[in-house]
This record gives structure tokens, sequence and C-alpha cells, in this order.
């Protein structure tokens, strides 16, 4: 008889050390998975930041673009005026202007 109160004894002290350590292992799991929500939350929020920050670089960069088009624009123009310029000027050797 005491043999069997030890083995069940012994049995019930393993079952409790098994129900404690899944109790634990489903608490850390579940702690890990919250965590890891909030990583994908955090990397969700990075990427959409960074997708905003990028279409903003290429907004920046297309006005950039068009500065230089307008820019260009104005050079063509002032190059114009000086070709309509020099076609009306004569500069004789000693550099007074003849018109």
């Amino acid at each position: 008889m005491e043999t069997i109160g030890i083995f069940i004894q012994g049995t019930t002290a393993v079952g409790v050390l098994v129900v404690a350590i899944l109790t634990f292992l489903g608490r850390s799991t579940n702690v890990l998975r919250e965590d890891i929500g909030i990583l994908r939350e955090d990397i969700k929020g990075l990427r959409t930041e960074m997708n905003i920050k990028f279409s903003e670089v290429r907004t920046e960069i297309h006005d950039i673009n068009t500065r230089l088009d307008r820019v260009n624009t104005r050079m063509d123009g002032v190059n114009t005026r000086l070709g309509r310029v020099e076609g009306h000027l004569r500069i004789s050797d000693d550099h007074q202007v003849d018109r």
C-alpha cells in the first residue's frame, strides 16, 4: 500500500510540474505573439513612412527637374536674344560698336 501511495504522490507531483511548465510556456508564447504583432505593426508603419518619404523625394526631384527645364528655357531665350543682338551689332577693330 505504501508503494502505491508514493507512486500516486510522485505521479501527482510530476503532473503538477508538467502543468506548471506548460502554463509558463503558454504565457511566454502569448507574450511572444503579442511582441511579434507589435513588431509587425512597427514594420508596417516604417514601410508607410518610407513610402511617403520616397514619394516626397520623387516629388522634389520632379520639382527640381521642372526648375531646371525652366532655367534651360530661359537660357535658350537669352541665347536667342544674344544671337539677335550679335546679328544686329558689328564690333569693329577699335572696339567701337557700329549699327
